[in-house]
């Protein structure tokens, strides 16, 4: 792996300073000095030998995983839906599960929404329930359908869908709340301008208030795409109206959510575009979500490019309330490409110089998922090019507590074709990664778990 030492050295103290709160009015070091991952790096985690959540026939991809207090596991993902399929097409004669970005009908297959449950820590799994009460060609990729759980167990699903022509550029996105036992609703649609609102985000507040954001396109010029977000009381009544959060963003790359201070604060994070500039930014809401401050960049990156790369940041926060950022960029250097890391220790004011977790390999966009432990420990999952061929893996990386040192890059898959899009959970004692496998004509999810005992 070609890690640049320097940067390492610079960021772990930095870091470490400002973990155990020695820094002084917020300031942020830049000094870049040698140094390399030490012997008390985390220790590498034992993965299982995995298993698949859904059979290839079924061609699904795009999971995404959840835990719940209770104990349980749901992973919610796409597939070709049977009961929807038109035109006589065949439920694997396409390939979209993986990699279908386009805004056109995909070759006449329904995709739905579907969910399955574990209670034994992701050995066996419920049979899937689907989620979508109406067959609609659901996006999966960036756009993926999502759930989170209330702290009642109550699950609530949200996806995107294309316009009645089949246009993804012109979508809609769609709310469903369920039972613990996965029984949903009808699905309604959230934007109140039609055909606006795509890349959904969801969460749950400590005291039972979901937030739902979207990229909405209501306002066609200037072509950048604005971040809105409603809220939604836990019986599914709207509380106000859906709220313009700012901008502008690209077309078509996911924003995220993330809570502290017992919901009073909320940081969305999305990538945004400034005249073809288009670094991370993280907005924040210190009064539940009614106001926003103006955004701030997450790392002064300096990327131009005229299209939108379909990755967004991934933001979580941690028991202190550290807001932690992964990211990909090309960065104004295309030898610097690669997936990145930051903290702020200030609510989103200002953030730590960017870490490097792992080199681009190849020509293309590779795609990170964060998830932070009950220490502060630091877990990142991402696709990435091996370098023998054009196919990609699901890599993994631990950043320990004390933001000190990194542990080694672990290659999680071993995919024929490719993998990519994972996707991570946490519960009390171990860790799930989910992630898409395609070969050929066919796509499916696959599930691997390491104990963090």
């Amino acid at each position: 792996m070609r890690l640049r030492t320097s940067v390492l050295s610079g960021f772990a103290l930095t870091l470490a300073v400002l973990l155990t709160g020695c820094g002084a009015g917020g300031a942020r070091s830049t000094t870049v000095s040698s140094a390399s991952d030490t012997d008390s790096a985390p220790a590498p985690l034992v993965f299982d030998a995995g298993l698949r959540l859904r059979q290839p026939e079924h061609n699904s991809s795009s999971p995404f995983l959840r835990a719940s207090t209770d104990g349980r596991l749901h992973a919610v993902w796409v597939e070709d839906d049977p009961a929807g399929s038109t035109s006589g097409a065949s439920p694997t004669s396409s390939t979209a599960g993986a990699h279908d970005h386009g805004s056109g009908a995909n070759s006449g297959v329904v995709r739905s929404p579907y969910m399955a449950t574990s209670t034994d820590g992701g050995r066996m799994w419920s049979q899937p329930v689907k989620i979508s009460d109406t067959p609609q060609k659901v996006e999966g990729d960036e756009g993926l359908p999502k759930i989170a759980v209330g702290q009642d167990g109550r699950i609530y699903a949200v996806w995107s869908v294309p316009n009645e022509k089949g246009d993804k550029m012109r979508a809609n996105t769609r709310f469903s709340s369920g039972t613990p036992d996965g029984v949903f609703a009808p699905a309604v649609t959230l934007n109140p301008v039609k055909n606006t609102a795509r890349f959904p985000a969801l969460e749950v507040s400590p005291d039972g208030t979901v937030f739902v954001g979207w990229i909405d396109r209501r306002v066609d010029s200037p072509a950048p795409r604005r971040i809105y977000l409603t809220r939604i009381k836990s019986d599914g009544s709207t509380i106000g109206s859906d709220a313009n959060v700012g901008g502008p963003s690209c077309e078509c790359c996911r924003m995220t959510m993330a809570f502290a201070d017992a919901g009073k604060t909320i940081h969305i994070a999305y990538r945004q575009n400034m005249a073809n500039v288009r670094d991370m930014v993280v907005q924040t809401s210190h009064d539940g979500g009614v106001t926003f401050a103006e955004p701030v960049r997450i790392s002064d990156d300096g990327w131009y490019s005229k299209g939108c790369p379909h990755s967004g940041p991934i933001i979580a926060t941690d028991a202190r309330g550290n807001l932690h950022a992964v990211w990909w960029t090309p960065t104004s250097d295309p030898a610097q490409a690669g997936i990145y890391y930051t903290v702020s220790t200030d609510g989103g004011r200002t953030f730590a110089p960017r870490l490097l977790i792992d080199l681009e390999k190849g020509t293309g966009v590779i795609h990170p998922y964060l998830g932070i432990g009950e220490r502060g420990d630091v877990y990142i999952v991402w696709s990435n090019f091996t370098g023998a061929d054009a196919s990609t893996q699901i890599f993994f990386r631990h950043l320990s507590t004390d933001g000190r040192t990194l542990g080694p890059v672990q290659q999680v898959s071993n995919a024929e074709g490719s993998a990519s899009r994972p996707n991570l959970a946490l519960s009390q004692d171990k860790l799930y990664v989910a992630w898409t496998e395609t070969k050929e004509n066919q796509s499916w999810v696959m599930l691997k778990t390491a104990s963090l005992r």
